[in-house]
């Protein structure tokens, strides 16, 4: 289902580096799109959908008359933001549509996927990680303490614990399960904190966080030969934020 309008979603960026890391020493390889959606399967995200089940996509106006319009579908980490979405804006602009659709729980690794199979298409469908209020407000403080000046945040973070080698180099706080190192990132600060309280509650005060954005740790970890990817392991919120 698709329908027209001028701005549904913010669209931003802020830009984060990632992180170097000596936990493993592994031939590097990028990992396989399969891995990474098991990795996300036991995230739950939240779509809006009409009565058959048909995600709602929305074609952005672009700048320009041979600019190629810009088909989006927005991705929610909370079912009331979603709800709240259907409420006021669509209710405000296509009032017919509200009696057909409603918010629908997905799990991220599924969007993952169709995400990629719509990559490189002819109408290439954009997907919008649309973050909670709670999520942006601290990863915009985290971003301002570390010294990037960041105004707005607009596409979903994710958190990652981190802490100072001997060498003063930032590496990535993990901890091992089943003779497994695991990196743990996380989608909002106050469960990475709650996590890192529980499994190293002397090193709470020495651990630092460090944001990126979603898509680009996605894209990362197809992309890049870095063998530190395959101890990635995703986190679902706590309390929804």
């Amino acid at each position: 289902m698709k329908l027209a309008y001028r701005c549904l979603f913010a669209i931003g960026s802020f830009g984060v580096s990632i992180l170097s890391s000596a936990l493993i020493n592994t031939p590097a390889q990028a990992i396989p799109q399969a891995q990474v959606i098991a990795k996300l399967q036991n995230i739950p995200v939240y779509i809006v959908t009409d009565d058959k089940g048909t995600m709602v996509e929305a074609t952005l106006n672009t700048k320009g008359q041979n600019s190629t319009p810009q088909v989006s579908t927005g991705v929610f980490f909370s079912q009331q933001d979603a709800q709240t979405f259907i409420d006021r804006n669509l209710k405000a602009q296509q009032p017919d549509l509200v009696k057909v659709v409603k918010v629908t729980p997905v799990s991220l690794g599924e969007i993952y996927r169709r995400q990629q199979e719509s990559k490189n298409k002819p109408q290439e469908l954009n997907y919008v990680y649309v973050p909670t209020a709670q999520q942006s407000a601290s990863a915009l403080a985290i971003l301002n303490r570390n010294g990037q000046k960041v105004t707005r945040i607009d596409t979903a973070p994710v958190f990652i614990a981190t802490i100072k080698s001997k060498s003063g180099q930032d590496q990535y706080l993990s901890f091992r399960r089943d003779n497994r190192e695991i990196v743990p990132i996380f989608f909002s600060e106050a469960t990475l904190r709650s996590t890192v309280g529980k499994v190293y509650p002397n090193l709470v005060s020495k651990s630092n966080i460090r944001v990126m954005e979603l898509n680009e740790l996605l894209g990362y970890m197809t992309d890049k030969n870095d063998p530190i990817i395959n101890n990635f392991e995703f986190n679902p919120n706590m309390n929804g934020g």
